[in-house]
């Protein structure tokens, strides 16, 4: 039981260190490009990208509350980024972190 319980803690903290390196990489390239709200989404994206591996367009329009078009732009300029990569083709075109 014990062996469980620390492995569950070792696994939660490689995915917090993750979270905090996909951060730190984005704030380092993209503070001065951000507006408010921009930033919101960046914050509400790590915490998704935290719990999933990867997100899709109809999820972030759904989890932001955003068009498809500005889900689709967004998405893509983290992928120009070099912050997600893009997989698949269009409407099943997922996005995960690098």
């Amino acid at each position: 039981m014990l062996e469980i319980i620390k492995e569950t803690l070792i696994e939660l903290v490689e995915k917090q260190k993750m979270t905090d390196k996909m951060t730190d990489k984005m704030t380092d390239k993209m503070t001065d490009k951000m507006t408010d709200k921009f930033k919101e989404r960046i914050e509400i994206l790590i915490k998704y990208l935290g719990q999933n591996d990867s997100i899709s367009n109809k999820e972030a329009q759904s989890l932001l509350g955003i068009s498809e078009a500005t889900a689709k732009r967004f998405l893509n300029s983290l992928v120009k980024e070099n912050l997600l990569e893009a997989v698949g083709e269009y409407k099943v075109r997922k996005y995960i972190k690098k």
